[in-house]
């Protein structure tokens, strides 16, 4: 007889099962939450997460790392729950509710200033009757993120009313920490009147001169006061009457001041006061002509570079005096273009003029008075080269 044996197999296949720890404290203050671990997974493993607080979460899919989306603080927030599950390659399940706890962590105190930035114009002009809707601000904290919806707008605009009104935004974060106060100014003008026609006794005076520094180079002299007059509310007395336009500043332009200094130069070497050139040697563009002859003032800006331009002018103007000529004696020659009747004032006010370069040339030259005596007697020529391109 032979021997019977009995064997019994356990083909029950081992639970796939998510192992790692279903309760984790993190400090706050930290991205890292958890990184899942499984048992007895056949193949590949893919992980997502669900349920009350996974927005809150990344998870990585192919190695099961979670991390929060955003540092936990955890006076916001100190505990977050969501479902973890996972599938291998046969399709075997498993889930797992985890709960991750942060913890206290004793920061350095918030001691940093929200920062408010201004949205639109910081100067906000109007004419009475206007409808004004204000821009408003934004506010960003390092430690709240946007705060905008917590600033505080005070201050008002009457349209209706002639005046300087102001708007002031302010906000404070959590931590107590108040931001830079930030201000809006709105004018609001009468209905825009026709200019007045310059005073023929107009004069400059320099202190009203917002960018004016004596201790400049000539050029930022010269540029901060013709822009000065550009922005006057007047009329020229000339043929054109042009007006002045607060904001069509020019720009300096070393070619216009070029072809400037040659023409100064000219007119005191040859005692001449014409917008035509000597055509001498000091005519410098005149002595480029073959055969020579005198250089027209457009001809002296396109000699000295300055080309491709759609419009041009020239101011020209010569001062004397005994025994001594003062330093801002070009500030007489702008107050004579000005109040000038021939188109000077509008070259300076035209608003199609964008380039600008002027120069003076100083010596002396024989003057005889009403006795018969002949001085020398100091004198400057002042050039102006107006264009735009």
């Amino acid at each position: 007889m032979g021997i019977i044996t009995n064997f019994i197999l356990n083909d029950e296949p081992k639970k796939f099962t998510i192992v790692s720890s279903p309760v984790v404290t993190v400090a706050e203050n930290q991205t890292l939450a958890i990184t899942l671990n499984v048992q007895d997974a056949i193949g590949t493993v893919t992980y997502s997460i669900s349920g009350e607080d996974s927005e809150a979460f990344h998870i990585d899919s192919v190695t099961g790392e979670i991390t929060f989306e955003l540092e936990p603080d955890y006076e916001t927030q100190n505990s977050y729950t969501f479902i973890v599950n996972a599938i291998d390659s046969e399709g075997n399940q498993a889930t797992q509710s985890v709960t991750i706890y942060i913890s206290n962590v004793n920061e350095a105190p918030d001691t940093t200033k929200p920062v408010i930035t201004l949205l639109g114009d910081a100067t906000v002009t109007l004419t009475v009757g206007d409808t004004y809707s204000d821009a408003g601000a934004t506010a960003l904290d390092d430690k709240d993120g946007d705060i905008t919806s917590q600033i505080v707008t005070t201050g008002s605009v009457d349209t209706s009313t002639v005046g300087t009104y102001t708007i002031t935004y302010s906000v404070t974060d959590a931590a107590g920490n108040t931001a830079d106060t930030v201000t809006r100014t709105v004018s609001v003008n009468e209905e825009n009147a026709p200019a007045p026609l310059i005073d023929p006794n107009f004069t400059i005076d320099l202190t009203q001169v917002p960018s004016y520094d004596p201790n400049d180079p000539i050029e930022d002299q010269y540029l901060s006061v013709v822009n000065y007059l550009r922005d006057l509310k007047v009329k020229c007395n000339d043929p054109a009457g042009l007006e002045g336009s607060v904001g069509s500043d020019l720009v300096w332009n070393t070619f216009l001041m070029d072809a400037a200094q040659e023409h100064s130069d000219d007119m005191l070497a040859n005692q001449l006061f014409s917008h035509q050139g000597s055509g001498t040697e000091t005519d410098l563009t005149g002595q480029n002509f073959t055969p020579v002859r005198p250089s027209e003032f457009y001809e002296r800006i396109e000699f000295n570079g300055y080309i491709n331009y759609t419009t041009s002018g020239e101011n020209i103007a010569m001062q004397g005096a005994y025994p001594t000529l003062s330093d801002t004696t070009w500030v007489k020659a702008m107050e004579g273009w000005m109040t000038s009747t021939t188109g000077h004032c509008s070259n300076i006010m035209n608003p199609n003029f964008k380039d600008f370069g002027m120069a003076e040339a100083r010596g002396t030259q024989p003057y005889t008075l009403d006795d018969g005596t002949v001085i020398d007697m100091p004198v400057a020529y002042q050039t102006q080269n107006f264009g735009a391109q």
